[in-house]
């Protein structure tokens, strides 16, 4: 590895999951209030989770023997140990960092099938990032938009192509819009672009704003010195 760097890929990938689903394998959850519902809780799911609960701590199973097992045990302990193993089972549903027998891990590989809805989903959830959105220092968002729809070959593929060159007509069109010298000559222009735009995806509102550009020159006073 060299000195920059801290990761290198290994070719490899691991998958991390909780041992059950969430809430899966439990039949109820006790009252906490009552001994009597929390001891009769631990003798119906101690069963299951004796083994993993063991692994994880020994000193909660032994006591949780002790109390199925008939010894004399204060109501906060019966208590105490009906939350802890709550704690954990609640863990081994929901919690996929591996440890013990409430979470594992197993091998990966990368395949070669088809990977577009996945890579759908990770855009949608934020976790990858489309070139297709224009930064917020672009002042040309919809320019920028066609630009990599080319650069990705999008006029080439049967799918994106005609969006593609709806998009390229509204991009003219509002060229065209803002040659024109005044607000009235723009009005049917205009109405044309955004029924465009919305044949495209329906909008809550206009998706064509406009804005007005004074024909004007403006100073400022030069920055006084500090005194």
């Amino acid at each position: 590895m060299d000195a920059g760097r801290l990761f290198e890929p290994a070719g490899a990938a691991l998958l991390r999951a909780a041992a059950v689903s969430p809430g899966g394998g439990v039949p109820r959850w006790p009252d906490l209030a009552d001994t009597d519902d929390c001891r009769g809780w631990l003798g119906e799911v101690w069963p299951a989770a004796s083994e993993a609960v063991g692994l994880a701590s020994g000193a909660l199973a032994a006591r949780v023997g002790q109390i199925l097992g008939g010894v004399p045990v204060t109501d906060r302990r019966v208590r105490g140990a009906a939350t802890t193993v709550i704690r954990y089972l609640l863990r081994s549903g929901g919690r996929a960092t591996p440890f013990a027998l409430f979470a594992g891990v197993a091998p990966a590989r990368f395949g070669t099938g088809r990977v577009e809805a996945i890579l759908r989903h990770l855009v949608a959830e934020g976790f990858l990032l489309s070139g297709l959105r224009a930064p917020m220092t672009v002042p040309d968002p919809l320019g920028h938009l066609v630009t990599a729809l080319r650069r990705a070959g999008a006029a080439d593929l049967a799918e994106a192509a005609p969006l593609l060159a709806d998009l390229e007509q509204i991009e003219t069109g509002i060229g065209e819009c803002n040659a024109l010298p005044t607000v009235q000559a723009q009005s049917e222009p205009r109405a044309v672009l955004v029924a465009a735009m919305d044949r495209i995806g329906p909008q809550r509102r206009s998706p064509l704003a406009s804005i007005c550009c004074w024909t004007a020159t403006c100073g400022f006073p030069p920055r006084s010195p500090p005194a």
